[in-house]
């Protein structure tokens, strides 16, 4: 990626997770996502350091980092209440 122009960003993530538990395995989670490590997790809001290409915006940073994990997460607090 850094050969193609990628760019570095902090980025703030926000989290609609309430259990602390969901929110360090979902900051986890995002450092397994290629070009990005969590760097700080305080209450709602991952810093995350994204690498990202040239053709990701940084508007989408959030959704593209967090994916489809959030969701499936908020999914297990909602069955276990």
């Amino acid at each position: 990626m850094i050969l193609f122009g990628a760019k570095a960003e902090i980025i703030e993530v926000n989290t609609k997770i309430e259990d602390e538990a969901l929110r360090v395995i979902l900051s986890d989670s995002i450092t397994l996502t290629p070009g990005s490590i969590m760097l700080d997790l305080t209450d709602d809001k991952i810093i995350v350091l994204w690498l990202r290409g040239r053709n990701n915006k940084i508007e989408n940073a959030e959704a593209f980092v967090k994916g489809a994990l959030e969701e499936k997460l908020l999914k297990t607090t909602k069955k276990s209440k």
